[in-house]
């Protein structure tokens, strides 16, 4: 079967989605962290995340197609879900699964690139180096803090309270295991010594096996409705809040299809009046061609759409990149958003 552009479309757009499901997923663990570096760290995490998914959504328009923002959204809203129904499992198996994601993320990358190398859109190869790399230094993370559990217990990630009581709920249901085994091997040895009172330590160890596991046995099942009752819990708030998340995704969704639909309309008469009076339009991305890229706020940056740039002028912390970012544009094309939400995200900054 040959290799065509809509599979390389349909890659980038799965691609898009994933990474709109590994920025919730960062923005989650933050709250997790011990220390403030890790949760800086799971913090640039998740602002990396938003711009690779402009990078994203611009290499789908380079190769002809129209990035999937609804389905994008949903991802997010689906990886919420997630992790509130991850609270009923061990800290352990939420790493595993966030480590499981981000190898999908890598390999699909690298066949992305395959594909893209192989029908010549040689301008969305870098993109999937760049998504490769990221992916690759996550992927070393997440092994060292499954490392650190393995060796000690303990992460730089700490369990939430249902985890928590997940993991005491296995230790405690194991315990009247452990204890009538203890109390086998002891029965084992008493019978080897004395063969003659064979009937009485047998009843001696069931009766002490059953005196001593009834009340161990209890607990565990208290335990376990506990955290029974905690996860359900959580799992109907999640509901809930999946349900107004997906319901705002759907508005912002449906507005953004409007916004696209009104500037697709506004290209279309501008084009038709370039073709009539004989003169270029203008894009709606900067043309820095000549630029030195030195002096760009930082790498790509001349890729970004105006729409890309004001979404990371929201979720960037970064002061200094966003005085940079101001005086980049009002030196260049001067997009009236794109200055007036940077500016909005200083006084924001500084008022906080």
């Amino acid at each position: 079967m040959a290799v065509t552009k809509d599979m390389l479309l349909s890659e980038l757009q799965d691609l898009l989605r994933l990474t709109a499901f590994e920025q919730t997923i960062a923005n989650v663990r933050r709250l997790q962290a011990r220390t403030t570096p890790i949760a800086q760290e799971l913090a640039a995490n998740a602002v990396k995340s938003a711009e690779r998914q402009a990078l994203l959504g611009d290499a789908v328009r380079q190769v002809g197609g129209v990035p999937d923002v609804v389905g994008a959204g949903m991802a997010k809203a689906g990886a919420f879900l997630q992790t509130q129904v991850n609270q009923v499992q061990t800290l352990q198996g939420a790493l595993l699964g966030d480590l499981a994601l981000e190898h999908s993320l890598r390999e699909r990358a690298r066949y992305a690139r395959t594909m893209a190398e192989k029908l010549g859109y040689s301008q969305v190869v870098p993109v999937l180096d760049r998504l490769e790399t990221a992916h690759t230094a996550t992927i070393e993370w997440l092994e060292a803090r499954l490392g650190e559990v393995a060796e000690t217990g303990t992460s730089a990630l700490k369990a939430t309270p249902a985890q928590s009581a997940v993991m005491a709920v296995r230790r405690v249901a194991g315990a009247p295991f452990g204890v009538v085994a203890g109390t086998v091997n002891r029965a084992t040895a008493l019978l080897s010594r004395k063969t003659s009172s064979v009937q009485d330590v047998a009843a001696d160890v069931a009766n002490r096996a059953t005196e001593t596991a009834a009340p161990v046995v209890e607990k565990a099942v208290d335990t376990a409705k506990q955290a029974a009752g905690q996860a359900t819990d959580t799992v109907k708030q999640a509901a809930g809040q999946a349900t107004e998340t997906a319901q705002s995704v759907a508005g912002q969704a449906s507005g953004t299809a409007q916004q696209v639909a009104g500037q697709v309309s506004e290209t279309a008469q501008s084009a038709a009046g370039a073709v009539a009076d004989a003169a270029p339009s203008t894009p709606d991305v900067i043309d820095l061609t000549g630029t030195d890229s030195d002096h760009m706020p930082f790498a790509a940056y001349d890729k970004l759409s105006g729409d890309s740039v004001m979404r990371h002028a929201k979720d960037t912390e970064d002061v200094e990149e966003l005085r940079s970012i101001l005086a980049f544009e009002q030196a260049h094309k001067a997009r009236k958003g794109v200055v007036q939400a940077v500016t909005e995200r200083l006084e924001e900054l500084a008022n906080a």
